[in-house]
């Protein structure tokens, strides 16, 4: 299966504009989720669903995810990496409103999806939430500090990750 024939996760054109390139981070952000078992955020209507989540993709590693997931008055996280394998478990409600005060101090629904800082090795960071009727992703490469560092960094802290 290529880049392209997978099941896509993004929207045409939300990484880049010039098409192929979009095109190959489509695939590949996608095939990391698709590994990994995770659910696909859009165009999927989550009518009493909300979710966050974390794609981390080091350099010289293996990707994990990790995504936290509010259903009714059931909060949970899953996470996804090596060598810990798969991790399902409940979470405390005062773990969803942290990662939400994390979410809106930061005006995440504002941030711009795409970076214009970009290298060859480090981590990329993929931040995706849905939270009502709201859908909205950050893609950044070494966040080094600020909003989107900190969101992800709370997500790893749950899934028990040492720090990326």
């Amino acid at each position: 299966m290529s880049l392209t024939e997978r099941v896509s996760y993004f929207r045409a054109g939300t990484f880049h504009d010039i098409p192929y390139l979009d095109a190959m981070k489509r695939g590949w952000y996608s095939g990391c989720l698709e590994r990994a078992g995770e659910p696909v955020f859009w165009p999927t209507p989550w009518a009493d669903t909300s979710m966050v989540r974390l794609l981390w993709i080091p350099a010289f590693g293996l990707p994990a995810v990790s995504r936290i997931t509010k259903r009714g008055s059931s909060v949970t996280l899953d996470a996804a990496d090596e060598p810990r394998g798969r991790t399902h478990r409940p979470l405390a409600e005062s773990d969803w409103d942290h990662v939400l005060r994390l979410i809106a101090d930061a005006s995440f629904w504002d941030l711009p999806t795409r970076q214009t800082r970009e290298g060859y090795d480090g981590e990329m960071w993929l931040l995706e939430a849905v939270v009502g009727e709201r859908h909205h992703l950050v893609d950044r490469w070494c966040p080094e500090t600020g909003a989107v560092r900190d969101i992800g960094l709370a997500l790893a802290r749950l899934a028990g990750w040492p720090s990326p």
